[in-house]
């Protein structure tokens, strides 16, 4: 997490994206796996879910194919110390899209879709974000006539729900700016990956709406499945779009979280996107010839909770002469933040400070 600052934002500021709901459209959750909750249900983090392949209220991510909704789970929301989670903080939902071949359908994502929206406020904490690591082959910037979903995605914009969707691995099949379906959808936000070196990766799709974020041998969540045994407790890295855009989905609820303490109001998606857009680091891709916006969540948060006051003595912010009260806003936004002031006492007498808490 150190290239998007999530580490730093954790670290510093103790923002991990509580008081949320995040909902992984996918293969499954292996609930199980001690470092998404260890269970199912109200009283684990895995707090719900639906089997749209099977028919019914478990999502497990146990098909034969399956690992890569765990993987992306994780990604998101993993509390294991060493294997963070960008939103370590969050609940998870799990809807399950892919049957135990691997085989998903539109119609099933389409019915997630609406799902949400119905539980949109069903569980403790509300249902802020969406992550769809999945799509159909597409290469274009506009959404194919067949598109079955744009309804959905604009019903849950409306929501104020952010939707991060994987921008497709299929560029060097195209060798041109473009985006598979859903991710080239105008109600969503595409993501595209990174390597360590923080270009392009060559496998991903792009175009210059995306936010890019890292998506090269991610080290997350599987279900003990794949390793024969009954109990997850495993970590096993992969690579894709579809790794990014758990990182964008999970900085989400973060920078939701940090908006949300500095007193924003109605934050939403637009909200959201265009400050990652302004806080991102820019880059120029050589084969495209576009500028892309690498995801900094580390400046996206410093942008939202600038320090308005000095440190130290040194740096104190000047009161002035106060002789019959003053009124001073600051905001302790870090975990070792410390806010100074100084001033000349215009009258003898006592001095009495009363500190208020606004959020």
């Amino acid at each position: 997490h150190e290239s998007t600052g999530a580490e730093y934002v954790f670290n510093d500021y103790g923002f991990d994206g509580s008081g949320q709901t995040v909902v992984v459209i996918d293969s499954g959750i292996a609930w199980d796996h001690y470092a998404l909750g260890g269970g199912f249900g109200e009283d684990y983090r895995v707090v719900g879910g639906w089997d749209f392949a099977e028919g019914d209220a478990d999502p497990f991510d146990d098909g034969g194919a399956g690992f890569h909704g765990t993987h992306v789970a994780g990604i998101i929301g993993s509390d294991d110390a060493q294997h963070r989670g960008v939103a370590s903080g969050v609940d998870l939902v799990g809807l399950r899209v892919f049957d135990d071949n691997g085989m998903g359908s539109l119609d099933w994502v389409e019915q997630a879709l609406q799902w949400v929206h119905d539980h949109k406020d069903t569980f403790d904490n509300p249902i802020t974000t969406v992550n769809l690591s999945l799509g159909v082959d597409w290469n274009a910037n506009n959404v194919p006539g067949w598109a079955t979903l744009e309804d959905e995605f604009a019903q849950l914009e409306a929501d104020n729900i952010f939707i991060s969707v994987a921008a497709g691995n299929a560029f060097q099949n195209y060798n041109s700016a473009g985006l598979a379906y859903p991710a080239v959808s105008d109600h969503v936000v595409p993501v595209s990956s990174h390597g360590a070196d923080g270009s392009l990766s060559d496998f991903s799709q792009r175009n210059e709406r995306v936010l890019v974020a890292p998506g090269e041998s991610i080290r997350s969540t599987v279900p003990g499945h794949l390793f024969g045994t009954n109990q997850s407790s495993q970590f096993l890295s992969a690579s894709g779009t579809s790794m990014a855009a758990p990182y964008v989905a999970g900085a989400s609820t973060v920078l939701r979280q940090a908006m949300e303490f500095a007193g924003y109001e109605n934050i939403d998606q637009a909200m959201l996107y265009e400050h990652f857009r302004d806080t991102a680091r820019q880059f120029h891709d050589a084969v495209t010839g576009g500028l892309y916006h690498r995801l900094d969540l580390g400046a996206a948060i410093d942008a939202v909770l600038e320090d308005a006051h000095g440190s130290a003595a040194s740096s104190a912010t000047q009161l002035g002469t106060i002789a019959n009260g003053e009124i001073v806003q600051g905001t302790i936004e870090k975990v070792t933040d410390i806010d100074a002031f100084s001033f000349t006492a215009g009258q003898t007498g006592q001095l009495t400070i009363n500190l208020s808490q606004s959020h």
